[in-house]
């Protein structure tokens, strides 16, 4: 007898072993009563989970707890396990089912976890559970993921469980307190995110800080790539991705694979706004890369264009992150807002658990301010659920932030969409995920060049106009892309235009002492109504042969003699003068200019765009007077009267000279 004892209680250790490593094993009975069963989750820190089963195996575990653990072995805390009878139904320590179940293949519940289920997350030295009012009965032990708290180092999550449960039947044989020990590794997803065809998870480019040049109206094209571990186990992979307001989301253009297959229209849910998306894995999504015994890759790619609200010399940026993890989750992208018009930014935070119940008292979060376009932390802030909101001054209008809040850990950050100016909202909800990977984002930057119209005394000029070409002769003229502008658009530029050449004509046609600042102050409201109406109008450019065409970009001079283009590249250009300040000659040649990453803001171009700014940041562009004596003046009288001297002396020649050939003939 005491041989086919020892025989069953080294079976009941093996198959224990077993359990979780292949299909369901079950530990057989005896007539022992087995008070406690404790369950400690071990983590293969080295991925070799074969290897803990092999030195567990060879040390003759039975049943009992193990004295030293596996050399590449490690107890960890935080891991959800419940109970249920051999029809995957949770029942509580006595064995009586509570109406919910779980689904053996893909270990979801079908409702709620019900409040009295013999359930348990592990601790330091496993969860024991009280087994003594159990029937002798077969049970299944579950690993919950999604109910588990457990995040790794550096946000690394449990795989490599292989979903298969514990099957225990009680009570087990000599054994009073008996301990399992099921096993996982652990890793975490890989992202990059970079312009088309440079992305890459494991060696991401070093110099995506530095812009990358394009002109207004430039698509660019960016990719996403993710790589999710082998046997990984999400219940949630969602990528957010918001830009800037230069950068304008071309909806349509996203594709989504999995090992370069395209993903199925179930696969995942898209949300598509003006400045980004968020794309989240549904569970036919979830399925592709959840248990494979291979790495898998996620590869997402979209575009967006440049636009007119792409400030010069400022890099637009586009961030994405990934949220992911064993627990659902409401993670998303930090979205970017501007100011009120007094410089006023105010962050509200609020906080839920994951059934939307307010967190008690003393939760804390820390925010950084962040300048949106340049990535440049501006401030930090504190909020806690006493002290909900706060308010940043000082900050410049036209220019968008936002806050970023540092990670939590067991809290995802829900940034709020929020329109209005001068506010940013984010709801924390408690959900025991990673913190979200942020790649470095690579980043686009637009040039410009000023330059201020003047006579050969250095004073300043308004109604002048230009035409900006791409060679010193013939070659092409900057316009805006035909396909690109609405109609409403070309005739707020035609009726501003108009209204501009009018105020200009009227301050011209004052004298010196009647163009006070109060009259200058006309003319620069309607230059600045149509400058507005050109940018306006300026989302993409092109290059047309015809000077005439009726989307050349026109630049005119205000009363400060000032004028600008913006949204170019870097490269050589030439200003062509096409209607010159009333009183003053055309220029007759182009007047070549550089256009760099600096040339915009740099100083030392000879002149001040805006006088008394105590900033030469801008180029002259010289025209020289017309000088025509007045009529009835002291100089048409010498002019005549040179004329007169000038003719008779021809007469009284050709005289002579017809007289002098009479004589010879």
């Amino acid at each position: 007898m005491k041989s086919i004892n020892k025989f069953l209680t080294m079976l009941a250790a093996l198959l224990l072993t077993a359990s979780s490593l292949f299909s369901a094993a079950t530990v057989f009975a005896a007539g022992t009563t087995t008070t406690s069963v404790t369950v400690h989750k071990l983590l293969a820190t080295d991925g070799d989970m074969d290897k803990i089963a092999n030195e567990l195996e060879t040390g003759n575990y039975a049943g009992n707890k193990v004295g030293v653990l596996p050399a590449n072995a490690k107890e960890i805390a935080g891991v959800m396990f419940v109970w249920t009878n051999t029809n995957n139904e949770i029942i509580d320590e006595n064995g009586q089912t509570l109406g919910v179940n779980i689904d053996p293949q893909t270990f979801k519940l079908s409702g709620a976890m019900p409040a009295t289920a013999m359930k348990k997350l592990t601790e330091a030295e496993g969860a024991k559970f009280n087994t003594a009012n159990l029937p002798a009965a077969k049970y299944k032990i579950y690993e919950i993921h999604s109910l588990s708290t457990y995040v790794g180092e550096d946000g690394a999550t449990l795989t490599g469980s292989k979903a298969v449960p514990i099957e225990i039947e009680l009570p087990l044989n000599d054994v009073v307190d008996a301990h399992v020990y099921p096993k996982n590794t652990e890793a975490k997803p890989k992202i990059d995110k970079d312009f088309k065809g440079k992305a890459n998870p494991d060696t991401p480019r070093v110099d995506k800080d530095t812009p990358v040049n394009h002109q207004v109206g430039d698509v660019v094209e960016y990719e996403i790539v993710t790589k999710i571990p082998a046997l990984a186990n999400y219940a949630t992979a969602n990528w957010s991705d918001r830009m800037t307001e230069g950068l304008a989301f071309n909806k349509g253009t996203v594709k989504v694979t999995v090992d370069d297959v395209a993903l199925e229209a179930g696969d995942y849910a898209l949300t598509e706004v003006a400045t980004g998306f968020d794309l989240k894995l549904t569970d036919a999504g979830l399925a592709k890369v959840n248990d494979q015994n291979a790495e898998k890759t996620v590869k997402i790619t979209y575009s967006a264009t440049l636009n007119d609200k792409a400030i010069v010399e400022v890099p637009e940026s586009n961030d994405v992150t990934f949220n992911y993890g064993n627990n659902p989750d409401h993670g998303n992208t930090p979205k970017p807002n501007k100011p009120n018009e007094n410089g006023d930014l105010t962050l509200t935070k609020t906080w839920v658990d994951a059934t939307g119940a307010p967190i008690p008292a003393g939760a804390e979060a820390t925010f950084d301010l962040v300048n949106a376009q340049t990535g440049k932390v501006v401030q930090t802030v504190t909020l806690t659920t006493d002290k909900n909101t706060v308010t940043v001054n000082g900050l410049d209008k036209n220019t968008e932030y936002k806050f970023v809040e540092r990670s939590i850990k067991g809290y995802s950050a829900d940034y709020q969409e929020i329109t209005t100016a001068g506010e940013i909202a984010v709801k924390n909800w408690k959900d025991e995920n990673p913190k979200p990977l942020d790649p470095t984002e690579p980043k686009v930057v637009t040039y410009g060049k000023k330059f201020v119209k003047v006579n050969d005394k250095d004073n300043r000029l308004a109604g002048a106009e230009f035409v900006i070409a791409n060679a010193d002769n013939a070659g092409q003229y900057l316009a805006r892309k035909a396909d690109k502008v609405s109609q409403e658009e070309k005739q707020l530029v035609v009726t501003t235009k108009d209204a501009l050449d009018r105020a200009v004509a009227a301050y011209n046609a004052l004298t010196a002492q009647q163009q006070t600042q109060q009259e200058k102050e006309k003319v620069d409201k309607a230059q600045a109504a149509y400058n507005a109406a050109v940018i306006a109008a300026n989302n993409a450019f092109e290059w047309v042969a015809d000077k005439d065409n009726e989307n050349v970009v026109k630049l005119v001079s205000d009363a400060q003699g000032r004028f600008e283009i913006t949204g170019l590249l870097a490269g050589t250009y030439y200003l062509e003068e096409t209607k010159q300040p009333a009183g003053y000659a055309l220029l007759t040649s182009r007047q070549k200019f550089e256009v760099t990453a600096t040339s915009y803001s740099a100083t030392g171009q000879g002149i001040e765009y805006t006088a008394g700014s105590g900033k030469d940041d801008a180029t002259k562009v010289v025209n020289k007077k017309i000088t025509i004596p007045q009529t009835g003046g002291i100089g048409t009288i010498i002019f005549a009267v040179a004329g007169a001297v000038i003719m008779g002396i021809a007469v009284y020649a050709y005289v002579k000279n017809n007289k002098d050939e009479d004589q010879l003939a």
